[in-house]
């Protein structure tokens, strides 16, 4: 796909020169022949980079990130679904293990909390909604042009990177609730003995210690329905978009029917 995309897309350029999706391009026939070599070049070399940056990112957010929330959520169903109960020694592997769980989730939140995480929700939103606004406005026409199906396809990407990312972020969150539940419930009946007071009083220390996982973005946090409120929140501003539209469409056959 790295060595394809970019290929293709200087293809399209010196096939319909109209199109621009670089900057910089202003070819001519007038150019001098080095000018010819250096814009090819320069239309070169942009393509490359984009699409390596591009697949960059691709790869660090669904392969590092989606991996990675991926196993924690299967770590934590696990603890969730263990049938047998948690006693003294199993449950100080258990929290152990939820603890180191809870690190992973904090470097990612260390990592992309400020910046990153905002930014990819802004681009998936904003590209929702034009994607679908586009594709409506286009209609029949949407056919006439091949780069016009970039707008459905970007549609259809960031509805799905918001179901599957939101998901699995806000399944994090309500999983490790239950996990912290589990774990009290556990630590008050294995705390009992007497004999052991200074052990169980570090038990249920270490266990009030747990908290619920979080995703988070900003001063937010992904929680389960947090896919719902954005695919809702781009469906608002999407129709809000369309009914700007309709009043000029209005306006525009209006004056065209004079002339």
């Amino acid at each position: 796909m790295r060595i394809a995309a970019p290929s293709v897309l200087v293809l399209l350029i010196f096939i319909e020169g109209g199109m621009k999706p670089f900057l910089g391009f202003e070819w001519s026939d007038y150019l001098s022949t080095s000018s010819k070599i250096g814009l090819v070049f320069i239309l070169v070399a942009q393509a490359w980079a984009i699409f390596c940056l591009a697949g960059s990112v691709a790869c660090f957010m669904f392969t590092v990130l989606c991996n990675s929330l991926h196993c924690v959520v299967q770590h934590l169903c696990y603890i969730i679904r263990s049938g047998h109960p948690l006693q003294r020694i199993r449950l100080t592997l258990t929290i152990q293990i939820y603890k180191q769980l809870d690190i992973l989730v904090a470097q990612i939140n260390l990592c992309l909390r400020k910046v990153c995480l905002p930014t990819l929700l802004a681009s998936i939103v904003v590209s929702n909604i034009l994607g679908m606004s586009l594709t409506i406005l286009l209609g029949s026409r949407l056919l006439d042009h091949v780069g016009n199906l970039f707008f459905p396809l970007a549609t259809a990407f960031s509805t799905m990177f918001t179901i599957v990312f939101g998901t699995f972020a806000g399944y994090v969150h309500k999983s490790s609730t239950k996990c912290v539940i589990k774990f009290q419930r556990t630590c008050v009946v294995n705390c009992g003995n007497r004999n052991k007071e200074v052990e169980n009083l570090m038990r249920h220390l270490v266990t009030k210690s747990c908290t619920p996982m979080k995703i988070r973005f900003g001063n937010n946090f992904m929680a389960i329905s947090t896919p719902l409120v954005i695919l809702g929140l781009c469906a608002k501003y999407t129709v809000r978009l369309l009914l700007m539209q309709e009043p000029n469409n209005g306006f525009t056959a209006s004056t065209d029917r004079y002339q």
